[in-house]
């Protein structure tokens, strides 16, 4: 067993102990790090992701490898997942509203009530307006974002082509700060399957100095192959 290994079976132990005797909550998350320390490796087969216990968000961050999440709990209606390395994402509906563990964390996202993935039969045209606290750098930074559905394409995962509605953020922040070194207009992306209008794939970056995420959402993806084969 390699040092990596033990020092994250040693994490975990700790983890048990502590979760030890909670909520059914607590060990739906106890089981998440268990799948989240030891997966299999950069990429799971679509038999692994069926035969898992919990979710999982296979997650491209900038440069990185990819790296699988997993879905720890579920808050106040926000999904909240959990790498290996202790990174936690929170999403309202599949937007990124909150990140712990990186580099550069977001905090916190207000006016949630305004999401428009929160109908997202009316995304045309929809337009959200809200404020972000990006840790040490911006604390209350302006967001105007416009939302913009596109036409039907065929994209492929697992090798089955799955028929997606492109959904585009068009994301601006309002900046005076004369040495601003960082983009005021950027792109998010979301492809909404179309049957079930569940998100399948997203490409956000969560604040103006973070990296770009391209998150493909496993799980769903598994469920709707076994609801094709089943029927």
């Amino acid at each position: 067993m390699s040092v990596a290994t033990l020092l994250r079976f040693f994490i975990m132990v700790a983890v048990s102990v502590l979760l030890a005797g909670c909520s059914n909550v607590n060990r739906l998350y106890l089981e998440t790090l268990r799948l989240a320390f030891f997966e299999d490796g950069p990429s799971l087969s679509l038999q692994q992701v069926r035969e898992s216990k919990v979710d999982f968000l296979k997650v491209l961050h900038g440069e990185r490898l990819p790296v699988y999440m997993a879905l720890a709990y579920i808050e106040d209606g926000q999904n909240k997942w959990v790498s290996a390395d202790h990174v936690v994402v929170a999403m309202d509906q599949d937007k990124i509203i909150r990140i712990s563990g990186l580099d550069i964390d977001l905090q916190y996202t207000d006016n949630l009530q305004g999401n428009p993935l929160r109908a997202t039969s009316q995304l045309t045209d929809a337009s959200w307006k809200y404020h972000i606290d990006v840790e040490e750098h911006h604390y209350d930074l302006p967001v105007d974002s416009q939302w913009q559905r596109g036409a039907p394409q065929q994209v492929t995962f697992y090798d089955k082509a799955f028929t997606v509605i492109p959904v585009t953020e068009t994301v601006s922040i309002d900046i005076n700060e004369p040495y601003w070194t960082y983009e005021t207009t950027w792109q998010n992306v979301y492809w909404l399957e179309q049957t079930s209008g569940q998100i399948i794939y997203s490409e956000q970056k969560a604040t103006p100095n973070s990296d770009l995420m391209k998150m493909t959402f496993v799980s769903r993806i598994a469920r709707l192959i076994n609801a094709r084969e089943a029927n």
